[in-house]
């Protein structure tokens, strides 16, 4: 038995000597790297498209849909997996059935999102009525840039409405904040 092991022994030597035996000992940890980052870079998941979100709005200052279209196309562009679907609900003579229609849609899923804008938005102390049924987490992104968008048009006709610069106002609310660490090498302690 100890001559097996005596010849084992001299084999593996004589073996590690080769440069084929070194070459492979040091080339396995570069392939393994290799296969990690090509199996990393090819296998990425694209982005899975969501189905369309539908949108109704009802316009009740029948100054705001040519906007609200034009926003969602742009939005629209900008996200083709992530379609915003918008059409107009109008209220013709009876608001009140055509809300509870717009609710009705809500609660079977065949609408996400339903939008009244007040009369009164753009002139005085209106509102933005935004109904949603049993939002879905994953959601909540789109609906708050649903909300912004729409925020956005109603300020803009407001400037334009009280002829006020935009470019004015943005410059008046930003207020630029510098924030100066002066701990920044400090060691807990000293």
């Amino acid at each position: 038995m100890l001559k097996l092991l005596r010849v084992a022994q001299r084999e593996y030597i004589e073996t590690a000597k080769t440069k084929t035996f070194l070459l492979s000992i040091l080339m396995l940890p570069v392939m393994i790297g290799l296969i990690m980052f090509f199996a990393k870079r090819f296998n990425r998941p694209t982005a899975a498209a969501r189905p369309p979100m539908n949108v109704a709005v009802t316009d009740l200052t029948n100054q705001l849909s040519d906007q609200i279209e034009a926003s969602f196309d742009n939005y629209n562009a900008a996200h083709p997996n992530g379609r915003v679907i918008v059409q107009e609900l109008p209220a013709g003579g009876d608001l009140g059935a055509v809300e509870e229609q717009a609710r009705a849609r809500l609660r079977s899923g065949k609408l996400d999102v339903y939008i009244v804008l007040d009369k009164d938005l753009l002139a005085g102390p209106g509102k933005i009525h935004f109904y949603n049924y049993q939002p879905k987490p994953a959601d909540a992104g789109v609906f708050g840039a649903i909300k912004d968008r729409l925020h956005t048009i109603v300020e803009n006709q407001r400037c334009e409405l009280h002829k006020l610069s935009r470019k004015l106002l943005d410059e008046i609310r930003i207020v630029p904040l510098e924030e100066i660490d002066l701990c920044t090498f400090c060691f807990w302690g000293s």
